[in-house]
């Protein structure tokens, strides 16, 4: 798993790029408080979207040697499966009983896909990914049954910083063993 992650660590940077756009709209979401202008909400999805075509074609450009097939069929366990789909579904249950279609539930909407996301990447690269995405879908549980008002700013802000947290353990992951 190590030589697929260190063959991908020039894209590792997305997930610090997303992270931050993440937190950074979660509190711009606060700026009719304190008047901030309107185009300012655009600025970091505009500027993580440029950032990101840049990190995508840099790394396209790199002559990087191919790694080698995983050794051992992944993941290792039987059923890993099972979580993502249970998330995916669960999330599909929660969305039906919000029933809005504004920006509360597509932030909830967003939160709810990174963690099936992480509960996938979890399947082949261990516990910590699962947990923290089983942490997200029960913050989204949360969030969406009790105080969907807060969810851009909440799941905005903890969604981001989760991922700058997965990130960071993928770049972990994929240095080389001492």
């Amino acid at each position: 798993m190590r030589e697929q992650l260190q063959s991908a660590s020039d894209y590792l940077l997305l997930f610090y790029l997303w992270g931050a756009e993440w937190m950074l709209s979660a509190l711009l979401e606060l700026s009719p408080y304190w008047s901030a202008p309107a185009w300012l909400r655009f600025v970091p999805p505009t500027a993580a979207l440029a950032a990101s075509l840049f990190v995508i074609w840099r790394g396209a450009g790199r002559k990087r040697p191919k790694p080698a097939p995983f050794s051992e069929p992944l993941p290792a366990h039987r059923g890993w499966w099972i979580l993502p789909l249970l998330l995916l579904f669960g999330g599909m249950l929660l969305m039906l009983r919000v029933r809005t279609g504004d920006v509360y539930s597509a932030e909830l909407l967003r939160s709810l896909a990174l963690a099936v996301l992480y509960s996938l990447l979890g399947g082949w690269t261990g516990w910590p990914l699962t947990a923290l995405g089983i942490w997200l879908f029960a913050l989204c549980l949360v969030i969406g049954l009790g105080y969907l008002g807060f969810a851009p700013i909440v799941l905005g802000l903890l969604g981001g910083l989760s991922l700058l947290a997965s990130g960071w353990m993928l770049r972990r992951w994929s240095r080389p063993s001492r």
